[in-house]
């Protein structure tokens, strides 16, 4: 859970469930602002280029990006 402090703390995230990690990224449910969300912490520079993605579509037809952190 340690890994997820920074983020949890900067976007006054709540734990909602259990950790997971995949070879591009580490996982973790949350709540924010009062609905259930997932914290991902990518690993990999492919995926931190499909966050821009979602970014872009807001949540048509994929799902919706809330936050994005290019230092992650």
């Amino acid at each position: 859970m340690q890994r997820f402090q920074p983020w949890l703390r900067r976007w006054d995230l709540r734990p909602d469930g259990t950790a997971l990690a995949t070879a591009r990224a580490d996982l973790l449910p949350v709540i924010w602002r009062r609905r259930p969300a997932m914290l991902k912490i990518s690993h990999d520079p492919e995926e931190k280029a499909g966050a821009r993605g979602l970014a872009w579509w807001r949540g048509g037809g994929a799902a919706e990006g809330l936050a994005l952190d290019g230092a992650a």
